[in-house]
């Protein structure tokens, strides 16, 4: 995760702890950049296989959409201003 070009709200999955991390804007280039997301982690991993014919989107591989990525941020947010 150190080595990424992050921004604050930014997502990490991590396979080798089995966990997904947030970046919470701070600038000091250490672990404390990022903390864990605080809901249960999804499955990390699966197969999907695109057949002839068959259209792979965002949705069927579990991606997030922008609007998703958007009310996590804000969730975020509200939870660091408590």
């Amino acid at each position: 995760m150190l080595a990424l070009d992050a921004r604050r709200g930014d997502i990490a999955a991590r396979s080798d702890v089995n966990k997904n991390f947030v970046h919470n804007g701070g600038t000091s280039g250490t672990l404390a950049d990022w903390g864990p997301l605080l809901t249960p982690d999804e499955v990390a991993s699966a197969t999907y296989a695109a057949s002839a014919g068959s259209a792979t989107t965002a949705g069927s591989v579990g991606a997030y959409s922008e609007a998703d990525i958007v009310a996590l941020q804000d969730r975020i947010a509200a939870l660091e201003a408590q």
